[in-house]
């Protein structure tokens, strides 16, 4: 398994940069629209004041609402959060997800589809952190609230690496047949895709059990 991960050493750093990057670029867009719908309170308030017979207009109660409106959403959602049923959903999903993509990696486009889906979920990520941070509910604590990725985002880097390596193998120009090409490709997976359930199995549970306790704690500190 090690001497499988440290022959696609290179792959996991392409693969964990992409995701890195796309966590950044989703947390610029979550934080400029968090900026936008600031300056939108602020242009209501500038119209309201300047509008006769209205009440005063107060901004900072407008942003208050904003984050409490905010820190809701967070806590309705974990509150209805159903731990065990949704912590065997998540695992299942994802690793099924990994299962497929390593299954169909000798399909050309799958390379593209195992870029794709890291580039949504890291973006995804980063918009929300970009978010919640633009809104003031404490956004430097947020990668505080999920442990779970120390876990999940290893698997989605080796999972995508994998996607990457089995065009590599293809595309040797060598004697060696198509059949023994793809008998490499799935031989490989085998030594990693171990890793990868474990990594999943491990974030799953803890997304599901101590994810939605560490998120309340993070509302109540807001």
């Amino acid at each position: 398994m090690i001497h499988a991960i440290k022959q696609d050493r290179i792959l996991i750093i392409i693969a964990g940069i992409l995701f890195f990057v796309t966590i950044f670029l989703g947390y610029l867009s979550g934080q400029l629209q968090a900026r936008i719908s600031n300056i939108n309170n602020q242009k209501e308030a500038i119209n309201l004041i300047n509008t006769p017979g209205n009440i005063p207009y107060d901004i900072d109660n407008k942003q208050n609402q904003t984050r409490e409106d905010t820190r809701n959403i967070l806590s309705s959602f974990y509150d209805s959060w159903d731990k065990q049923p949704q912590t065997y959903m998540t695992i299942s999903k994802n690793v099924g997800t990994s299962f497929f993509l390593v299954l169909t990696s000798p399909i050309p486009i799958t390379a593209l589809v195992g870029l794709f889906k890291a580039s949504i979920i890291g973006f995804d990520l980063g918009v929300n952190w970009g978010l919640i941070s633009g809104v003031g509910v404490h956004g430097y604590l947020f990668p505080l609230a999920l442990p779970h990725l120390l876990f999940e985002v290893p698997a989605i880097i080796l999972t995508t690496s994998l996607t990457l390596r089995a065009p590599t193998i293809l595309m040797k120009r060598n004697n060696v047949a198509f059949k023994e090409k793809i008998k490499e490709i799935y031989n490989h997976s085998l030594k990693v895709f171990p890793l990868i359930i474990f990594l999943f199995i491990i974030a799953g549970l803890i997304e599901g059990l101590i994810t939605p306790i560490l998120v309340q704690r993070l509302i109540s500190l807001s």
